[in-house]
């Protein structure tokens, strides 16, 4: 039986079934970050408490876009990779943000047009992030909207570096394993 071509078969198929793997993680971590979002009891926060929170949010969120670049750096499969890193960290933007905007809420009922449960924040916080803006919820007080700006800015610096980032690393890291290519293969014969 010839080594070269045949056994590059199970390679190739193990990186694909990694690949899916990775990008049905990220999807699964989102969805239990999801999940967590509507069982942990938020409690109402005040101006400050709700600065730190977006804080802590936006450190996290770009300790996740660190970590997952350095993941695509580093990938068999990058483009899968940065498939699965864009889910991720839009992902924790996106329920970071409607963790605020629900908290925020439940500190002033009068920030938003009507109060807002858990559905309804996160429900708002995507229409902000599609910037489809519908109106039916609107933030009212200056604190409301000044979270709403900070994550209209957040949009386009996540939307516009992240992604080229993300396709920019998935990119380098291509480039790595074709010159990489005619090594593995004399390797492999």
């Amino acid at each position: 039986m010839p080594t070269g071509q045949n056994s590059r078969i199970p390679s190739t198929l193990d990186r694909r079934r990694r690949s899916r793997r990775e990008v049905m993680v990220a999807i699964a971590a989102v969805f239990i970050l999801l999940i967590a979002y509507f069982l942990l009891p938020f409690t109402r926060i005040g101006d400050i408490r709700t600065a730190i929170l977006l804080t802590v949010e936006a450190v996290a969120t770009c300790a996740i876009f660190v970590w997952q670049i350095r993941a695509v750096l580093r990938a068999d499969r990058p483009l899968a990779r940065a498939l699965a890193a864009a889910v991720a960290i839009f992902g924790c933007y996106i329920i970071g943000y409607a963790t605020v905007y629900f908290t925020l809420s439940a500190g002033d009922p009068v920030g938003f047009s009507a109060p807002l449960t858990k559905i309804d924040a996160l429900y708002f916080c995507v229409t902000v992030f599609a910037t489809v803006g519908f109106g039916d919820i609107v933030a009212t007080s200056q604190a409301a909207r000044v979270v709403v700006l900070v994550q209209m800015i957040g949009n386009l610096i996540l939307i516009g570096l992240a992604l080229r980032l993300l396709t920019a690393s998935a990119d380098v890291r291509r480039a790595e394993l074709r010159a990489d290519e005619p090594t593995r293969l004399a390797d492999q014969e």
